[in-house]
Order: C-alpha cells, then sequence, then structure tokens
C-alpha cells in the first residue's frame, strides 16, 4: 500500500564509553496503514529509538524509511542525548 510505514536495514547504534552500542538492526519492517501496533521489550532494547527513526526524529548510520514524515531539524533530538531521561 502507498500509506504502509516501511522499513529495511536499519542499524543504529550509540557511542558509550566501551565502544559502540548497537540499539537497532531491523532487516524488515512493515506497519500497514492505520495499523494499530505495540512495541514490547526490556530497558534499553531500542523501543524509543525505533520510534524516533521511523518518526524522522534521528537517522540512522544505515537503512531507509518510507511513509516517515521527518521533523525539521530544531524538532529532532539533539545528538548526544541518546538514553538520556529515558526509562
Amino acid at each position: 500500500m502507498g500509506n504502509d510505514l516501511r522499513a529495511a536495514t536499519l542499524v543504529l547504534g550509540y557511542c558509550v564509553a566501551s565502544g559502540i552500542q548497537s540499539v537497532l538492526n531491523i532487516e524488515e519492517l512493515t506497519v500497514p496503514a492505520g495499523a494499530a501496533v505495540g512495541i514490547t521489550g526490556p530497558s534499553g532494547s531500542g523501543k524509543t529509538s525505533l520510534l524516533y527513526v521511523l518518526a524522522g526524529l534521528e537517522r540512522p548510520q544505515y537503512g531507509t524509511c518510507a511513509g516517515a514524515r521527518p521533523r525539521s531539524a530544531a524538532s529532532a533530538r539533539p545528538s548526544g542525548t541518546a538514553g538520556a531521561g529515558r526509562t
């Protein structure tokens, strides 16, 4: 469908003291237009990061999203705040 949300080969990681912390590694994701979807997982598993990438608020290191509408740079999450304030 034309209004489906699609993501392919999404890779996202953050710099931490011990190196790179991989947060997302998604081969393929399709959410049909109008679908209700739940995202579950333990703390720190990338749920919020996935939503930020799908919403266009954060760019993955690699991969594509179609159907997401990026916001202006002024409204995007500032770099370096990964995980800040998340629970």
